[in-house]
């Protein structure tokens, strides 16, 4: 039995023996293996899982984000759609239904009246608002809409870009090309010449024009203005001042939406 025990002994010595030269020999390698499986055993059990849990998390907050933006953005469409229409609602809403020109003429002579003018001439024409096929309206403003009118070409030989095939004008513009209402739009000229002013009445004239509550646009002013001395007549203190004759031309423009 004793020699048994002691070749087990000796072949477990051998061993230690062998693996410590091993170890001795390779214990660099050996080391950074324990290292790598340290690490790969800690990222797998303790990092990984909770990654993924804040990676999913995150994620899911991103999706649910781009979404509320796309939701906002869908609603900040609508509301800019809108405004793009409500200049041409306020402008439909405005026009009355008939020419009404009588209303208008009595408020001008209670102006005229009141700075002191006499209407020399009077003449009131009506047609009907057509939109040019060639060019579309640059909303700027609520007259810009009724009264657009084609761009002259530029004498330069410069051509306005056009937009390129399969590229679609926008929603807004085409709504306004083939807006039904324009067409019905009806525009009252008024053109007036009037004398008995000096040039302040004539500013307070376009002023208290341009507060009317109808929409009227000043097309056109002439004004002109010459001292009327009597002829031989010795001035003095009492004539040092010349009295002014004046005359001037207005063309007023208003319009109107018939009721169809």
């Amino acid at each position: 039995m004793k020699p048994v025990i002691k070749e087990k002994e000796s072949a477990r010595k051998q061993i230690v023996i062998t693996i410590g030269k091993f170890l001795t020999r390779y214990f660099l390698f050996v080391s950074l293996g324990v290292v790598a499986t340290v690490l790969f055993i800690g990222y797998f059990f303790l990092i990984k899982s909770p990654l993924a849990y804040v990676r999913s998390n995150t994620e899911t907050a991103l999706k649910q984000e781009l979404e509320s933006q796309e939701q906002r953005r869908d609603v900040l469409r609508e509301e800019l759609k809108k405004l793009q229409n409500q200049p041409k609602e306020i402008l439909y809403a405005a026009l009355p239904q008939t020419a009404e020109s009588a209303v208008l003429f009595g408020q001008m002579e209670q102006l005229f009246n009141d700075v002191g003018v006499q209407v020399r001439s009077m003449n009131i024409t009506e047609e009907t608002v057509k939109e040019s096929p060639r060019s579309q309206p640059q909303s700027t403003g609520v007259g810009d809409e009724i009264n657009a009118s084609p761009q002259p070409p530029d004498q330069s030989g410069y051509q306005q870009p056009t937009a390129p095939e399969g590229v679609q004008p926008s929603d807004s513009s085409q709504k306004s090309a083939r807006d039904p209402r324009l067409n019905q739009v009806k525009k009252v000229t008024i053109d007036l010449e009037l004398s008995g002013t000096d040039y302040n009445g004539f500013k307070k004239i376009l002023e208290h024009i341009e507060n009317f509550e109808r929409i009227v646009e000043v097309e056109s002013t002439q004004y002109s203005a010459s001292d009327s001395t009597g002829a031989g007549k010795e001035k003095n203190k009492e004539n040092a001042r010349s009295e002014l004759s004046s005359a001037f031309s207005l063309a007023l423009v208003t319009y109107y939406l018939p009721d169809l």
